[in-house]
């Protein structure tokens, strides 16, 4: 292995042209900065965003002597990792006195193999954490990665040296490409070498139990960034109001609903998309825009008369914050674009409101597009008004919301907006097949093609087909019902008489196992980047399943998925990083027009 000698005056890890001198030093800015070891979530997105761009595809793989040594020494498996961190800031920053002797170098290296091989980290998005195990938690998943799939090419002694070390540089500086769409196989375990010289791999650990599986979620839950795609908490309030005032306090556990600030907390979701549901019927007799405003400053009523426990959320880098502050993010989405009311300029308005994402129609074809639920499909997807919201979102900074919206629709979104677009509360049609409001297997590879996310909704009827049948004869006898008897679906009398026929006939429940399910099939479809969490909390009435009847219930889960193999990394994209990529991408795009 060639070795390049120390410049005077400190380490010289390559013998490079200019442009690698110049990496290297962008390289040495981010290692050096001290926010990003203290947890400045924002400063250090603006750095890792920096050197993305830049473009870094490949590393230099010749290392000097001592740095190597010195890299070695600071056992990269150890369980300590804010000890660990703060080493290799001390190397990156060109303080590190450790060494190795050659004759221990080679059996350091399988040492590192076989701990690697234990780990079993294998993906994480790039997105900095705010805590220092995380960060450390998202180095030791890159170099892992790296292991994983060169692993199967090793020949020799010499290669394997080579490209663990080179793995380990990424550890070290941080230097590998991150753009904003990450493609990424599905969860696999590493390829084990053949290399004789090579130490046995160790048994493999016992296999925990579902106690302990349980207490692990929870601690994942509480360190983790957890998104929820769509809560319909806004209307519900609002549905439930009393002389014209809220008559429930989120602030405490209520009786009523899935979603409130104690279970919340139980759970670990951090940041519920608040829905600002606008019902079908405002098409015909107005005043969508007025009840979309309304929603808006119900949300923003809850933050003033609580700030010491939710905050807005209007961009990523706020988002982000507010979960460093130990503050539960309400971020907007407006379900139904019949809120813009035909007028382009309202979607301004919108964005200056705060919304950051809009589900361009709901049960009914819209002035936008049609709807997976309206057999009419009255336009054959979006409308000429349609395509100018589209790109007016793009340009704007909104994220697309796919859900809600016809095949026919969803097709020419993906050809049209020029970003990744958004379900936030759909699931697998796989399971529930010919229904066109869960999506279906080739939509969801668009999706993902287009760097998008699929944000799985825990409803029995999205989740499993005997539970969508059973329930889809319930709502044929309530529409009957509401037209015979010329009452909406938010009145009481509806209500009762969903509830009378819930009670008469066994409506099955589907579980969380099978919620887990949705998550493997987007997986396996296309990678650990591309799926997320769309609960539809407060939305789906009495149809939540089994394990999963509330917010307080997420770390449920979390256990299914650990239990079937996924990381704590794979767990925070799921979790948060698939869809903050996704957000970030649109904010980035609109930045560009704006400039």
């Amino acid at each position: 292995m060639l070795i390049v000698p120390l410049t005077q005056g400190g380490v010289s890890p390559f013998a490079t042209p200019k442009r690698e001198r110049r990496r290297l030093r962008q390289c040495t800015l981010i290692r050096s900065t001290d926010r990003f070891f203290r947890g400045d979530a924002s400063r250090a997105t603006e750095l890792l965003d920096k050197l993305a761009a830049q473009g870094f595809k490949s590393l230099p793989s010749v290392l000097d002597a001592r740095l190597v040594k010195a890299l070695f020494a600071t056992e990269i498996v150890s369980n300590h990792p804010e000890a660990e961190l703060g080493r290799l800031s001390d190397i990156a920053q060109g303080r590190a006195a450790e060494s190795i002797s050659n004759k221990d170098l080679g059996r350091r290296i399988d040492q590192l193999h076989a701990g690697l091989m234990r780990i079993g980290i294998y993906r994480t998005s790039h997105a900095p954490s705010v805590s220092y195990n995380r960060i450390v938690l998202c180095l030791r998943d890159r170099l892992n990665e790296r292991v994983a799939t060169e692993a199967a090419s090793w020949q020799s002694d010499r290669r394997i040296m080579k490209r663990l070390l080179s793995a380990a540089l990424v550890i070290f500086f941080g230097c590998s490409a991150t753009p904003d769409v990450i493609e990424s196989p599905a969860p696999t375990a590493p390829v084990a070498t053949s290399d004789s010289s090579a130490t046995k791999s160790p048994e493999p650990p016992p296999v925990p139990s579902p106690e302990q599986l349980a207490k692990r979620a929870k601690e994942i839950a509480q360190r983790t960034l957890i998104i929820d795609g769509h809560v319909d908490l806004p209307y519900r309030l609002y549905s439930g109001r009393k002389k014209g005032q809220v008559s429930e306090d989120i602030r405490k556990r209520t009786e009523k609903g899935d979603f409130d600030y104690p279970r919340a907390v139980a759970g670990g979701l951090d940041a519920p998309f608040m829905s600002i549901y606008i019902p079908a019927k405002h098409q015909k007799t107005g005043g969508a825009k007025a009840l979309a405003d309304f929603l808006i400053d119900l949300v923003e009523s809850l933050v003033t008369g609580a700030p010491e426990k939710f905050a807005m959320a209007h961009s990523t880098g706020q988002l982000e914050k507010n979960f460093a502050d130990g503050k539960i993010s309400l971020p907007l989405g407006i379900e139904n674009g019949a809120a813009i009311e035909g007028k382009l300029e309202n979607v301004k308005h919108f964005y200056d409101r705060g919304v950051r994402y809009i589900t361009l129609t709901h049960s009914k074809d819209n002035a936008i597009c049609d709807s997976s639920y309206d057999d009419r499909h009255t336009h054959g997807g979006l409308t000429s008004f349609g395509r100018e919201v589209v790109g007016e979102m793009n340009r704007l900074g909104i994220m697309i919301d796919v859900s809600h919206i016809s095949d026919q629709a969803f097709e020419q979104v993906m050809e049209l907006s020029q970003v990744a677009a958004i379900a936030s509360h759909s699931s697998c049609r796989h399971f529930t097949p010919d229904w066109e409001r869960n999506m279906s297997d080739d939509m969801i590879k668009k999706l993902a093609k287009k760097g998008g996310v699929i944000m799985i909704n825990f409803g029995s009827s999205f989740i499993a087909d005997k539970a969508r049948r059973q329930r889809s004869k319930m709502w044929e006898a309530m529409e009957k019902f509401k037209t015979d008897n010329k009452v909406e679906h938010g009145d009481p009398r509806v209500k009762a008489f969903r509830a009378k026929y819930a009670s008469e006939h066994d409506l099955p429940f589907a579980t969380v196992e099978q919620v887990a399910d949705h998550i493997d099939h987007v997986v396996k479809l296309t990678s650990i980047d591309h799926v997320g969490l769309g609960s539809d909390f407060d939305g789906v009435g009495d149809s939540l399943p089994v394990g999963l009847k509330d917010a307080s219930q997420l770390p449920n889960l979390i256990a299914v998925l650990l239990a079937r193999g996924y990381s704590e990394a794979d767990i925070a994209k799921i979790g948060s990083g698939n869809v903050l990529r996704v957000w970030r991408s649109v904010e980035k795009h609109a930045a560009t027009q704006k400039n």
